[in-house]
């Protein structure tokens, strides 16, 4: 049987599709997995449509003033997605905002475009957008390697992206910000610039940062995102489906080293953990052994904190006549942690990112 979308494009232009993308529900929800049922070889043409209809919603969102303004973007995609040329040449657009014109180069690179001009058409009558009419030029690396590729930044940042992973960014960045988009997983090493944030657009969330290190990984198939830091502090959040809500009440969440967000797509929820395996900061003076004898153990908490980058809450008090004696090798900070607490008939528990260790006393 012949499926009623034959391509993704089909689909992103699709009002019912994309409604179950960015507001889905349980009748969307129903028909779109019985569609898929029915039709499992285009698995990864949803997929793809998916992915474009969310950096879409991604660059738009903070821009539209109204309805209409959004239906005139689509209508003006749809128009581009129809052209017989789609390869090797400059798109004009009529601006509409800033935001609204990288949204529209998201799909024209996703069709292998390269390039994108925003400038005024024959009836600038029609819309005149408060935007400088200067030339914006956005490029797109997609990693097609089995192997990380490094790229260079403008302003001296450095992102490692992974294979199947795809990164739009421009090639000068504004005065006031830096905005790039990921698709995929990268690892990004950010120089420091505090009057100029950096900012990540991945999935339904958007990662802000002055400089500092941290992963994303966004992947259109997985139900997640998730940002871990390494260094420096990172914050997150969770984009709302509507423009209703100010960008000041954007729910989010402050990370710290070896700390992650997780973003729950279909839910929109946000959570805060440890990573799986904390690891010492890249610029911790380690000795091969951590040798303990009869230490108080607010002392060995204090050198865990340093080396791993995390805060430890615990009773000093309750702890001041505790010590320890042992020697650490190649152990992870949660054999650790199990072993000090096993030693003085404590218990240690983690929630919302957070080491807390509970004890009355020795």
């Amino acid at each position: 049987m012949t499926p009623p979308f034959a391509s993704w494009q089909d689909l992103v232009t699709n009002d019912n599709f994309r409604r179950w993308v960015l507001k889905p529900d349980a009748e969307s929800s129903a028909y779109w997995e019985a569609y898929l049922q029915q039709y499992p070889n285009q698995a990864e043409t949803v997929r793809q449509a998916e992915q474009v209809v969310r950096q879409l919603a991604q660059a738009t969102a903070p821009a539209y003033a109204d309805t209409a303004e959004e239906q005139l973007v689509w209508q003006r995609i749809r128009q581009e997605l129809d052209s017989k040329q789609t390869t090797g040449r400059v798109i004009t657009f009529r601006p509409l905002r800033w935001l609204s014109v990288a949204a529209a180069a998201s799909v024209l690179l996703a069709l292998g475009w390269w390039q994108f001009r925003a400038v005024s058409t024959s009836n600038p009558q029609a819309y005149q957008p408060p935007v400088d009419k200067a030339a914006t030029l956005m490029q797109e690396r997609l990693n097609t390697s089995q192997q990380p590729l490094r790229l260079r930044l403008a302003d001296g940042s450095t992102v490692v992206l992974q294979p199947k992973s795809q990164l739009t960014y421009p090639t000068v960045f504004s005065a006031d910000s830096r905005v790039v988009f990921l698709t995929g997983e990268a690892f990004f090493e950010v120089e420091k610039r505090p009057a100029q944030p950096f900012l990540v657009y991945a999935g339904q969330t958007v990662t802000r940062v002055l400089g500092t290190s941290f992963r994303i990984k966004a992947y259109g198939y997985e139900p997640t995102v998730q940002v871990s830091v390494r260094t420096g502090k990172v914050s997150v959040y969770a984009r709302p489906t509507t423009t209703a809500v100010a960008r000041s009440d954007w729910k989010g969440v402050q990370l710290t080293p070896n700390q992650q967000a997780v973003f729950v797509t279909r839910t929109a929820h946000l959570r805060r953990e440890l990573v799986p395996a904390p690891e010492p900061l890249p610029l911790a003076t380690i000795p091969t052994e951590l040798v303990f004898d009869e230490r108080p153990v607010n002392e060995v908490l204090t050198r865990l904190e340093a080396i791993y980058g995390l805060t430890i809450d615990y009773n000093k008090a309750a702890l001041a006549n505790c010590t320890i004696t042992t020697t650490f090798t190649n152990e992870s900070l949660i054999k650790r942690l199990s072993f000090i607490c096993q030693a003085i008939g404590a218990t240690y528990t983690i929630t919302d990112g957070q080491i807390r260790i509970e004890s009355s006393g020795c």
